[in-house]
């Protein structure tokens, strides 16, 4: 991926030595010209095609703000409301993700995210053990987990 970025930006310079353009958008168009060339090349590198990689951190940084907006409304109602109704736990999570980076960046992800916090990581067999503070399911939770924070790591991380 470090590769297919230098070389992306090494034909843009070049581009700007060809046109004799030295400013932004001379370097944009031969950077725009560098993602065709790679895009075209991109069976001749290890690895996936750097832009995919990007792509998948956007959605992975879309789909903690969406999370975050929705708990912060969810927190908020029970916050203001007059009755509370609302069933705190605590239940295990045990997650398929290998590498320290991978499960620090899911233990920051679900403790950032209101109304959730990771208090415990047993590192041998990557378990968590997460408070919610309303847990009606917790095998639903376990799934929300699993499908949204946790397949997006592994895109960025694996694929």
């Amino acid at each position: 991926m470090v590769f297919q970025i230098f070389l992306n930006t090494l034909i843009a310079l070049l581009w700007q030595f060809l046109q004799a353009e030295f400013n932004f958008s001379t370097f944009l168009i031969g950077y725009l010209i560098g993602i065709i060339m790679l895009f075209t090349m991109r069976r001749f590198f290890n690895g996936r095609f750097y832009l995919e990689r990007v792509w998948s951190v956007i959605r992975l940084i879309m789909m903690f703000l969406g999370d975050v907006v929705t708990s912060s409304i969810t927190m908020s109602k029970v916050i203001l409301s007059n009755e509370i109704d609302i069933t705190p736990g605590i239940f295990k999570y045990r997650t398929v993700l290998e590498s320290d980076w991978e499960v620090m960046l899911l233990t920051s992800l679900i403790s950032l995210t209101p109304g959730t916090t990771c208090i415990e990581v047993d590192e041998d067999s990557h378990t968590f053990y997460i408070h919610c503070i309303d847990l009606t399911d917790p095998e639903e939770e376990r799934s929300k987990i699993r499908n949204g924070f946790e397949r997006h790591i592994v895109e960025v991380f694996r694929k």
